[in-house]
């Protein structure tokens, strides 16, 4: 089960936000993190058409690991343009966890060279905010 968060961040001059996560529950292969398991392998067979006696091994004890994997990828349709002094740029990303467990994420904007969309970039953002989208509507909402 996957779990989906969208995210949208604004800044006075925003030209590249690289988001790193939260905590949505999700599961990998259908079993949590943590969960114990118990497995004990049997073989049935055969010699020379003859059934055998059932053999069963010893029974193997593990705990299932916490699996990382996070998927960040933006949802904007295009370069989202800004010029000197603009304020409220949004950028809008979508943070899924395919892990097998909640994790906790810390989210922050990083300047980079290369942009979302392999753009050059050569400015720095300031006073970025992130907003979790609440309503789902994949928009930067005032208040939600």
């Amino acid at each position: 089960m996957k779990r989906r968060y969208e995210f949208l961040a604004g800044a006075t001059l925003l030209c590249s936000l690289l988001l790193s996560g939260l905590s949505p529950p999700a599961r990998a292969d259908g079993t949590a993190s943590g969960t114990t398991i118990n497995n004990t392998a049997t073989v049935d067979y055969q010699v020379g058409g003859v059934d055998q006696t059932q053999v069963s091994s010893n029974t193997a004890t593990f705990l299932v690991d916490n699996k990382v994997d996070l998927t960040v990828t933006t949802i904007d349709a295009a370069i989202v343009s800004v010029v000197p002094g603009a304020v409220n740029q949004v950028l809008t990303f979508t943070v899924t966890n395919n892990g097998n467990t909640t994790q906790d994420y810390s989210l922050a904007a990083t300047a980079s060279a290369i942009g979302a969309f392999g753009e050059t970039e050569s400015c720095d953002a300031d006073n970025v905010r992130v907003f979790v989208d609440t309503n789902g509507n994949s928009a930067y909402d005032h208040g939600t």
